[in-house]
């Protein structure tokens, strides 16, 4: 009779179950539950989606301006008060 709630036990904790019900107990607070309601899942990825955006948009601009200023002493000129502001 032990063995056969033992054995019970070892089928019970079978990876696959375990990690559904581990998915099933965070999910509430990763996911979206009401229309106003953010889970933080969703807040993390609109933040880092925003830092990759900004760090996109820099590199855009950064990228050019500085190979302008390396190749055009008149660009280095001018901006070089800004740079060493």
């Amino acid at each position: 009779m032990g063995q056969n709630r033992d054995a019970r036990q070892i089928r019970d904790a079978r990876p696959a179950r375990c990690r559904r019900q581990a998915v099933g107990a965070r999910a509430p607070a990763v996911l979206r539950q009401r229309p106003n309601d953010k889970g933080v899942g969703i807040q993390l990825a609109y933040s880092i989606a925003r830092v990759g955006i900004g760090y996109l948009l820099a590199v855009l601009v950064a990228i050019p301006v500085g190979f302008l200023i390396g190749m055009s002493p008149l660009m280095n000129k001018a901006l070089d008060p800004f740079i060493q502001f």
